[in-house]
């Protein structure tokens, strides 16, 4: 049974997959375990050369690499609505490159910074969130993480029977995990409330989700609030304290020794600037001043905002409104930093 199970789970992973998922590639060999196609000419999202093209014009003097998961990739944005793509658009000094995977944690981001070209990039711009510290495994792709690759495990921050059927599905019984999630994404797809859950689990090539109100977000988030809860209460639990703190030290390290200089953006999800961010909020902040790392952090500035139409594209995904606003901020404080800089202080 063992070896029917992990030969099975194998022709899913490599054969059947692949060619469904339209922009991602897997192995359970390599580190990450999911990554871009090298070319995928859509028109809404299009890939070049293993990550999402950012249009923006010629002759800039300096780059930023922006790393992150689906906040950074643009998830349920075309490619010019991006973050990566309307900083560009902001300022006249920086390109911006966008590295940012659907799916990716704190421990992909480690892997992603330590391939990035010697001395190109003058600042990494990396966006966190409350599930950095796991993967977010859009459909399959958590059968191919390990236990030490994670920071946390689905028991941690899925509560009761679900959590419980995740973890030992996917340790156990990897090809009952993938149809539970073959079967919840074909149900998505055939109900009316599914358009937001596609978007926000990856989706399938080139899809673009609707941009909520904030009436239709409420209704759309009831859904998510107990899983949010449950995100943010392991940032109290101190094994994942630590290995947070360790990964993150990592990243600071892989990306400065590439001539990087790390910026963070902390990003919030809806139930987040509804309910509070705390403890993800105090517990990264207080790390990231520690570790000596700059950071940009916009929550009382969201809270404000959250009511736009088009702020979210889904509970957990920056819409428009949001990325503009996030552009800006970010455009003028690596300008008034790179103005300290020429002056010396």
């Amino acid at each position: 049974m063992a070896v029917f199970l992990e030969l099975a789970n194998a022709l899913f992973l490599h054969v059947l997959l692949p060619g469904q998922r339209g922009y991602f590639r897997s192995s359970s060999q390599a580190l990450p375990h999911h990554w871009l196609v090298e070319e995928f000419p859509g028109t809404e999202i299009t890939i070049r050369q293993g990550r999402r093209v950012t249009p923006q014009p010629q002759g800039r003097s300096q780059r930023i690499a922006f790393l992150g998961d689906s906040i950074t990739f643009g998830n349920g944005l075309p490619n010019g609505l991006t973050l990566p793509s309307l900083t560009a658009g902001e300022q006249s000094r920086f390109h911006a490159d966008n590295y940012g995977v659907t799916g990716y944690s704190l421990v992909d981001y480690v892997q992603v910074a330590k391939r990035l070209p010697q001395d190109r990039y003058r600042y990494a711009v990396v966006t966190l969130t409350p599930n950095d510290a796991y993967p977010a495994s859009p459909f399959f792709y958590a059968l191919l993480v390990k236990p030490d690759e994670r920071i946390t495990l689905y028991e941690s921050y899925q509560p009761g029977l679900a959590g419980w059927v995740k973890s030992a599905l996917t340790q156990y019984l990897p090809i009952g995990y993938a149809a539970m999630v073959i079967g919840r994404s074909v149900y998505q797809r055939l109900t009316s409330s599914g358009q937001g859950a596609v978007a926000e689990s990856g989706g399938g090539a080139g899809e673009i989700a609707p941009q909520y109100c904030y009436d239709e977000m409420a209704a759309l988030a009831q859904s998510h609030l107990r899983e949010h809860v449950a995100q943010q209460q392991i940032y109290a639990n101190p094994g994942v304290r630590q290995r947070y703190v360790q990964w993150l030290m990592r990243l600071r390290d892989a990306l400065r020794a590439r001539g990087a200089e790390p910026v963070v953006i902390l990003n919030y999800s809806f139930h987040q600037l509804e309910r509070g961010a705390e403890p993800y909020r105090k517990f990264v902040q207080d790390l990231l001043g520690q570790a000596g790392v700059a950071y940009l952090d916009l929550y009382e500035q969201h809270r404000q905002n959250r009511r736009q139409c088009g702020y979210f594209v889904d509970p957990g995904h920056p819409g428009e409104a949001q990325n503009r606003f996030v552009a800006k901020e970010l455009s003028a404080w690596l300008l008034q930093r790179e103005s300290a800089r020429a002056a010396g202080r």
